[in-house]
């Protein structure tokens, strides 16, 4: 709440000064021409910002998850699948400026502690892992990907609710 209260004022005092200094004085550009308007337009588009940048969202895995990896390389990505043999792999693509994948990693985290050691979480952060998201052609986060020894079961994209992911992961063969 106080991020987004701060974008708003800070939004809010560059659209103002915009609209006061700013070259639109003949009102050509309505949300400019004047500071009130400015202070309108900036204050909405602060708020906006606000919501959308991570600041202090943590995508860490809590320690008590012993069966989910954060994983960074090609080499602790083949180690993982290799580790988990015939268990199923919940695979996740994220990238930390997403608002669904920050709103799905505590379901993913908790589906998880649920399963136990039936099922391996494997979190991805996409931008820093570009090879394994080409080879997955990983086009949209965040993606959910599902193997069993090694091999693709099933891939799915965008928030799932906690009861769609155990219906989908308890779904696959």
């Amino acid at each position: 709440m106080i991020r987004i209260l701060i974008g708003i004022l800070i939004g809010a005092a560059a659209g103002g000064a915009l609209g006061y200094f700013g070259s639109c004085s003949t009102g050509t550009c309505p949300f400019t021409s004047t500071w009130w308007g400015g202070a309108l337009f900036g204050g909405v588009v602060g708020m906006f910002l606000a919501q959308s940048l991570p600041l202090g969202k943590s995508m860490k895995t809590p320690p008590d998850l012993t069966n989910v990896k954060d994983i960074t390389t090609r080499a602790a990505f083949d180690a993982a699948v290799a580790e988990a043999g015939a268990r199923t792999v919940l695979v996740d693509f994220y990238a930390t400026t997403c608002p669904p994948c920050r709103r799905l990693m505590p379901v993913l985290h908790q589906l998880a502690r649920e399963r136990g050691a039936a099922l391996m979480l494997i979190k991805i952060n996409a931008g820093a892992s570009a090879e394994l998201s080409r080879q997955y052609e990983v086009q949209a986060v965040p993606t959910l990907l599902l193997l069993r020894n090694g091999a693709l079961l099933a891939r799915t994209t965008g928030y799932q609710s906690l009861d769609q992911l155990r219906a989908w992961t308890q779904g696959t063969p």
